[in-house]
C-alpha cells in the first residue's frame, strides 16, 4: 500500500486534514482535489456496494471492526484476500472473507487506476450493513 493509500486508510477523508497533517504548502488542496473526489468515488462506492451486496452477517454486537487487504487485477478478480486486522469475532470475520470472495470478479478497474487496485485494505463494520 503507497504513503497515500494509508494515509486515506487512516481516516483522512479530505483534503483539508492531509494539508493539515503535512503542511499547506505541501499539499495544495485545489490542485489534488479532482484526483481525490475521482479515487474515492471510483473505489470506495463500486467496490464496497458490491461486495456489501454480498454481505450478510446477523450477529449481534456492533462494536466490531475488521480490516481486510486484497488486490484486484486487471480482469476484476480479487486476489490475496487475508485479514489484516480480526474483529475478535471469528463468525463476523468469516462473513467479510466470504462476501469478498463472492464479490469476484468485480469490474475491471479503470485503466488509469489499475496499479492502485492492486493493493487495497478495506474496513468493514456491522454499521456498514446499517446494523
Amino acid at each position: 500500500m503507497s504513503d497515500w493509500q494509508k494515509i486515506l486508510h487512516e481516516s483522512v477523508d479530505n483534503l483539508d486534514k492531509l494539508a493539515d497533517r503535512f503542511g499547506s504548502d505541501v499539499i495544495d488542496v485545489d490542485a489534488l482535489q479532482p484526483a481525490f473526489d475521482n479515487f474515492q468515488m471510483r473505489l470506495t462506492p463500486n467496490v464496497l456496494s458490491t461486495i456489501k451486496e454480498n454481505w450478510a452477517w446477523v450477529g449481534q454486537r456492533s462494536n466490531l471492526k475488521v480490516v481486510v487487504h486484497f488486490g484486484i487485477k486487471d480482469s476484476g478478480e480479487i486476489i490475496g484476500l487475508k485479514i489484516v486486522q480480526p474483529s475478535g469475532d471469528p463468525s463476523y470475520d468469516e462473513s467479510v472473507l466470504r462476501a469478498v470472495k463472492k464479490s469476484s470478479p468485480l469490474s475491471p478497474p479503470p485503466e488509469t487506476y489499475r496499479k492502485d487496485f492492486a493493493d487495497v485494505e478495506l474496513t468493514f463494520r456491522p454499521r456498514d450493513l446499517g446494523a
